[in-house]
């Protein structure tokens, strides 16, 4: 079982802007630049913050799950028919996942995962 956190990215035009809202809702700085922010929530998760391009316009958001270990995730969800493909961005190695069982894409992120739990943060072990 290895432990997971939710990140919500919202993509947009003025990410100063969603910083300073991020932060006036109680959100806590993990990554800054004028590009991307992301922040722990103090009611569970993740929001980044990301500028917007004609890939991902203003207004889209992206779902993704973050683990700390890629390859045994793909395993178990392998182990329940899921398949995704597998990339490597910038920031790290990705598990792409179309077609959820929910509907929309969602993208499997291998990076830290180490939201305190008595913060009431949204981490699970699965």
């Amino acid at each position: 079982m290895q432990r997971v956190a939710v990140r919500q990215i919202v993509f947009t035009g003025d990410v100063k802007r969603w910083s300073d809202l991020a932060r006036a809702l109680g959100g806590d700085p993990v990554v800054t630049s004028p590009e991307y922010a992301e922040f722990e929530m103090s009611g569970g998760g993740l929001l980044g913050v990301h500028a917007a391009s004609d890939e991902a316009p203003t207004g889209s958001c992206a779902l993704q799950v973050v683990v700390a270990d890629l390859d045994a995730a793909r395993g178990a969800l392998a182990a329940v028919g899921v398949g995704g493909t597998m990339v490597t961005e910038d920031f790290g190695r990705v598990l792409d996942v179309h077609r959820g069982p929910a509907g929309p894409d969602v993208a499997v992120v291998e990076g830290r995962v180490a939201l305190p739990a008595d913060r009431g943060q949204a981490v699970l072990d699965v």
